[in-house]
């Protein structure tokens, strides 16, 4: 589920029935459904409320919605060398607040993509732990954070040089993860 910046919608995905779902917060009703590929998952909101991105899990498609007309603006696919195309799986999502990068995290895939979010052109893929779910900057954005449920570890990326830098055991399936600053 996400909600757009200005809190006026709502979005749920339906992974059985590939939709995702628009609603209205204020009057607290269904609007709109798209379709969509094969079991959309994670959904990310661009800081203008404009984009909506999504991963579709089983369709291994990275997805952009015009939020105005609730229509597909862009549909692209992802390749790694030397990665099977049913491994790559995108799943969590998180844009730089300038807009500039999506990290979007690959599943079984074990990679995180570093996608330039104006040109959809993929600038690296990062390897991280097993089954990469999902991402949470720090502060200022200097780190983005991998959980990595089959690993049971967090990996740590420099958002600038989009190296990793560290991987902290954290226990099983870890799958969620936010930062809280001091």
């Amino acid at each position: 589920m996400a909600v757009s910046p200005d809190g006026k919608i709502a979005i749920v995905t339906s992974e059985t029935t590939n939709m995702v779902h628009w609603i209205n917060t204020k009057a607290q009703r269904l609007f709109a459904n798209t379709l969509v590929g094969q079991r959309p998952r994670h959904e990310e909101f661009n800081a203008g409320g404009s984009k909506l991105w999504f991963g579709s899990e089983i369709s291994a498609a990275i997805t952009m919605l015009n939020v105005a007309t609730q229509q597909i603006e862009h549909v692209f696919h992802l390749q790694i060398p030397s990665v099977s195309k049913d491994l790559i799986q995108p799943v969590g999502i998180r844009l730089t607040a300038d807009g500039s990068k999506a990290f979007i995290a690959l599943g079984p895939a074990n990679h995180v993509a570093v996608i330039d979010a104006q040109t959809y052109k993929v600038l690296d893929f990062v390897l991280v732990g097993r089954r990469a779910w999902h991402r949470a900057f720090d502060e200022g954005e200097r780190h983005i954070y991998s959980t990595n449920g089959i690993s049971g570890n967090v990996t740590i990326i420099d958002a600038a040089s989009l190296r990793p830098l560290k991987t902290v055991k954290v226990g099983r399936f870890p799958c969620g993860l936010t930062f809280k600053p001091d």
